[in-house]
């Protein structure tokens, strides 16, 4: 039977049931793209085929056959930014924001398959609030695909051969510009600037603003020593990314 990983890079938030900032760290049902006009959501199956997911097609357009929550796994705690903590008191999870689409997860558990070469922190008005820590790159599972389970994209079955692996991206084009944010006072021990890309999250938010969510301080002197899995999914995301796999600010994040 084959082997299908599926992987995550790029501003994309793994969702868990409840709303509210202080809830427990349950499973996640979904994984919220969200549509910018700067990342560019798209699937990649085996390296080869690219399909735009541009148009907010909605959950069932997008259907693994089986599902029901994907449990987490340590790393994944540890190493996907938790919105919940980097964002202001009383900011919620908004499952009706507008320019996103949500992909329902299947029952399997969530892994850090790469992590960014930096450390991060994260700071929100002049405080720490996260970090320094390395940052999960890409995300995603494993799965044996039993007898009987397809999986479908907008009504059509993708083709899999055994061992296939399959990215869901929220990436910008390249070269990366260096987006600067506005920061109220650098954290202690930050890197020189905050970047910006990582506040587009809050769009997943009841966030009224960019100065709701926290900002993202690299340290590219401080290195994150965690090692990769995942060869071919790096390989192609080092030809077709080359800058973004350096900057943590375009990581995903999960709630809470």
């Amino acid at each position: 039977m084959p082997i299908l990983t599926l992987a995550f890079a790029g501003i994309i938030c793994f969702e868990g049931p409840y709303d509210d900032q202080g809830t427990a760290d349950t499973p996640k049902v979904d994984a919220a793209f969200v549509l910018d006009g700067g990342h560019i959501p798209q699937l990649t199956v085996n390296g080869a085929t690219h399909t735009s997911l541009r148009t907010a097609h909605g959950v069932t357009d997008l259907s693994f056959g089986f599902s029901g929550g994907a449990t987490t796994s340590s790393n994944f705690g540890d190493f996907v930014p938790h919105l919940g903590a980097l964002t202001r008191n009383g900011v919620k999870l908004d499952r009706g924001s507008a320019g996103t689409f949500r992909l329902t997860l299947p029952a399997i558990q969530l892994d850090v398959f790469a992590y960014y070469p930096y450390q991060a922190v994260y700071g929100l008005d002049g405080q720490v609030v996260a970090g320094p820590q390395c940052v999960a790159m890409v995300t995603g599972l494993s799965l044996t695909l039993p007898v009987g389970i397809s999986i479908s994209l907008f009504g059509s079955e993708l083709a899999l051969d055994d061992d296939a692996w399959v990215l869901f991206e929220n990436l910008p084009p390249e070269p990366v510009k260096g987006a600067r944010a506005h920061a109220h006072s650098m954290p202690a021990g930050s890197g020189p600037q905050p970047r910006s890309h990582f506040k587009i999250h809050r769009q997943v938010t009841t966030a009224v603003d960019d100065s709701d969510i926290a900002d993202v301080y690299e340290m590219p002197r401080v290195t994150c020593s965690k090692s990769s899995t995942a060869g071919p999914i790096l390989a192609h995301l080092a030809a077709i990314h080359p800058t973004v796999q350096l900057h943590p600010e375009c990581s995903n994040s999960q709630w809470p």
